[in-house]
């Protein structure tokens, strides 16, 4: 753009010339995206002799703000006046570069003023578009109010029906007063990015404002903090699902001039001092970058001279640069190295990219990408496998321990009919082991270790732990039973005794309730009732009271050991659910009668 001037003209809203003001571990997404990067910019065919600006990926094509060719006439003639900018479109590949040149005027938004520019959002089908229309405000010149014709802009949301693009409503911050434009929605449609020039909260031309829509409302714009806005104009947003933001800024250190390119990381309270993009900034306005999802190639605008003239539309193409992750791999004990041992290169979500063998040196060397975080796993027969977390730059030495003569064999079966559980995950510690096979087994060779902690995970199943002792040599076995998560089924908790007319928790009764307690920290989300039952003998009366009690303190005792009191009701059933046929008036012993003596727990529903 030549000048701020005409930036507000085309950006903020042109008031007239009275009203000139509009807007891997220690690494961030932004370090990462411009070291990991290089990038070539070209103009593209499509530019004309006037202006074209506000890129946008839009369903297959590039959307973007540009003159008719009527209007373009008129500004090559001289009158440049009613000239408005209109919405057009090309179409893209999957990868974003353009299949035609042809650019197609899109008349469904067709306003009579400004259009553009646009940010799209696919979760939710909604089109935020940017229009101006002429209001008139009153203006005072030397103390003299008078009238004067103003253009300002406005945030519409469309959508399509029918094929056509329909104006569904206008956002609820919009105002007469000053500008709302350039759009830039998230990924999932709750938060939306726009450049303003609002006087209550603007410090100082325009700003980058942030607005978050929660149960269909959207709320008050917030203005970006101190790191992202000036005293001079921030402009053009464009927000990364990454996290990053680009914008457009002339306030900043580190520009060439005009407006230039920046980018900042969006953290959870804050943002990160902006970094200018040094590859695309020049002495001229740079402005306006989006980047396509494929991450191979974007779009900015730039008034730099070129072969059309005033702004242009760039292409940049996005090309990952590369570096060594080298290494050795060797016996833990002897230091020797193994040759052709199997080296899987993952990404640090666990994303397997490569396989490669140790040479005769027990040496290995592939190519990655700049500035990512990897994991390197190595195993050699009757070695145990060594997985490092490492950087590019770093020469990764694995040792590998020889296999010890330990096994570990789990079966883990359903606790009712004792059937095989497939698919039951076994963590180790903190680490996943595998999985159990069809029969319900996990097997796996064990080193040194004196004992371990298993925890149990399968669908439909409440989660359980348990520690196993391990010794020396040999193959340790242990069968585990998992009870089914479901609700109202009823467990009974064995072991649980009171003295005679008490409900006092006795010593040998909270080594089962500890039970209890356990089984609720490692499933969080259930919510249980822990029922207390008696036998017949007594009035019926006591006994529901009496049950009540020593159910009241059992589910005190868990609550102690820190179960929180929303997850666990304490209910006394008494003699009402009676095992065996020892009611009122019939005579059984006291093996019979203790079998209706019990405490039971079940799972009655779930907290988030």
């Amino acid at each position: 753009m030549r000048s701020l001037q005409n930036m507000f003209w085309k950006f903020a809203g042109m008031v007239s010339l009275i009203f000139s003001s509009f807007i891997v571990v220690g690494q961030t997404s932004s370090d990462l995206f411009l070291e990991m990067n290089k990038f070539e910019i070209d103009q593209v065919d499509f530019n004309t002799t006037a202006s074209e600006f506000g890129p946008s990926y839009i369903e297959g094509a590039l959307w973007f703000s540009a003159y008719t060719d009527k209007h373009i006439k008129k500004i090559e003639n001289g009158n440049p006046n009613k000239t408005f900018y209109s919405l057009f479109k090309i179409p893209t590949d999957s990868n974003a570069y353009i299949d035609k040149k042809e650019r197609v005027l899109i008349r469904d938004l067709n306003s009579g003023f400004h259009e553009g520019p646009v940010s799209y959002c696919s979760t939710t089908g909604e089109l935020f578009v940017t229009l101006s229309n002429t209001v008139k405000i009153d203006v005072e010149i030397d103390g003299i109010i008078v009238k004067k014709q103003v253009v300002r802009l406005r945030l519409v949301v469309c959508k399509k029906i029918d094929g056509r693009w329909v104006i569904q409503g206008e956002m609820p911050f919009n105002d007469p007063v000053y500008s709302v434009g350039q759009p830039a929605v998230s990924v999932t449609g709750d938060t939306l990015f726009f450049a303003s020039d609002i006087p209550s909260l603007s410090k100082g031309g325009t700003d980058i404002f942030m607005v978050i829509r929660k149960d269909s409302v959207w709320g008050l714009p917030v203005s970006l903090d101190k790191n992202i806005n000036t005293s001079g104009n921030e402009m053009f947003p464009f927000f990364h699902p990454s996290g990053m933001l680009f914008f457009a800024s002339n306030g900043r250190p580190g520009g060439k001039g005009g407006l230039d390119l920046f980018v900042s990381d969006l953290l959870f309270s804050d943002s990160s001092m902006p970094k200018p993009l040094v590859s695309f900034n020049t002495q001229y306005d740079d402005f306006g970058l989006v980047i396509h999802e494929s991450g191979m190639n974007g779009y900015f605008v730039s008034n730099r001279p070129g072969k059309y003239g005033d702004d242009d539309i760039y292409r940049v193409k996005i090309k990952n640069t590369y570096t060594n992750l080298s290494g050795i791999v060797v016996d833990d004990e002897t230091g020797n190295p193994l040759s052709g041992a199997n080296i899987d290169i993952y990404d640090c979500a666990d994303k397997k990219l490569e396989k490669i063998i140790s040479d005769t040196d027990g040496k290995f060397k592939i190519n990655v990408l700049k500035g990512k975080c990897y994991k390197v796993r190595a195993s050699s027969l009757n070695y145990i496998e060594n997985i490092k977390q490492v950087t590019e730059n770093e020469q990764v030495k694995l040792r590998l321990k020889r296999q010890p003569s330990l096994e570990l064999e789990l079966l883990v079966s359903d606790f009712d009919n004792r059937a095989p559980v497939k698919d039951a995950v076994i963590r180790i510690g903190e680490i996943e082991a595998g999985k159990t096979s069809a029969n319900g087994i996990f097997e796996k060779s064990l080193t040194d270790e004196k004992e371990l902690n298993v925890n149990i995970i399968a669908q439909g199943y409440l989660n359980q732990s348990v520690k196993i002792s391990l010794p020396e040599k040999g193959k340790v076995q242990q069968s585990i039973f998992l009870m089914k998560m479901e609700l109202n089924k009823t467990f009974v908790l064995d072991n649980i005794y009171y003295d005679l007319n008490s409900w006092k928790i006795l010593p040998s009764s909270e080594i089962e309730l500890n039970k209890l307690v356990k089984i609720m920290k490692e499933n969080p989300t259930i919510k249980i009732e822990l029922g207390s039952h008696t036998d017949s003998r007594g009035s019926d009366q006591y006994n529901l009271t009496l049950s009540q009690k020593r159910s009241e303190s059992a589910v005190a005792y868990i609550i102690k050991n820190g179960i929180s009191k929303e997850r666990i009701v304490a209910k006394g059933y008494g003699e009402t659910k009676l095992l065996n046929l020892c009611k009122n008036g019939v005579t059984c012993t006291d093996d019979e009668h203790r079998i209706n003596r019990r405490t039971e727990f079940k799972i009655i529903g779930f907290v988030k």
